[in-house]
């Protein structure tokens, strides 16, 4: 699932340090064993991977 969210708010969520009930929050349904955050250098972007289960 791609979800859209502003640039502000991605922002915050990088500097999070596996802070689950911030991801939780966003994804109810889902469990939150971790996240990646990759800066890229060439075009400045932020990317965050986040990794979530779905609860069953």
């Amino acid at each position: 699932m791609i979800i859209s969210i502003q640039i502000k708010k991605l922002y915050e969520l990088s500097q999070n340090q596996g802070e689950r009930e911030v991801f939780e929050k966003l994804y109810p349904g889902f469990i939150y064993p971790g996240h990646d955050v990759v800066f890229n250098d060439v075009d400045g972007g932020i990317y965050v991977y986040i990794k979530m289960r779905r609860l069953e």
